[in-house]
């Protein structure tokens, strides 16, 4: 049920965000009065993903010109939504786990300068990895094309 909370506050977010794009005003803000568009409601839609149905809430604008690109219209299945979420936090948790295990091997340290030594040269260590090229990048950026079709500059 957790998960199912957190899947809709994900999508309700992400359908809010491309709404605000598409009118160019945040939401309750006075650039919008007088516009000729603006925030009409929202509409109840169900749909069906690899872990089952939910409801999701989509916004409406006033002239009607609006279309989500995350849950398009008359679209009720979405195969690939969990793909669609790109985790950033693996680069933190690799650099996180690098500096665990520099400083578990240690133990204890006689001074304070000492482990700030020790975790600097974990630091420059894991940043010489991030200069490496991209393994399969070619292979990764195809996909993201197919996956974020009319996102990505060509």
């Amino acid at each position: 049920m957790t998960e199912n909370v957190t899947r809709d506050r994900w999508g309700h977010k992400a359908l809010e965000g491309e709404l605000t794009e598409h009118l160019g005003y945040e939401k309750h803000s006075t650039a919008g009065r007088k516009t000729g568009n603006s925030r009409n409601g929202k509409t109840s839609k169900r749909v069906i993903d690899g872990e089952g149905a939910m409801e999701i809430e989509v916004p409406r604008d006033r002239n009607g010109d609006f279309e989500p690109q995350l849950i398009k219209k008359r679209q009720t299945r979405l195969p690939g939504f969990d793909d669609k979420v790109i985790y950033t936090t693996n680069a933190i948790e690799s650099l996180n786990a690098q500096l665990r295990k520099v400083t578990r091997k240690r133990g204890s340290f006689p001074s304070e300068d000492s482990v700030k030594k020790v975790i600097y040269l974990a630091m420059t260590r894991v940043a010489k990895r991030w200069n490496r090229p991209i393994r399969d990048w070619p292979a990764a950026l195809n996909y993201f094309s197919i996956a974020f079709e009319g996102r990505l500059p060509a």
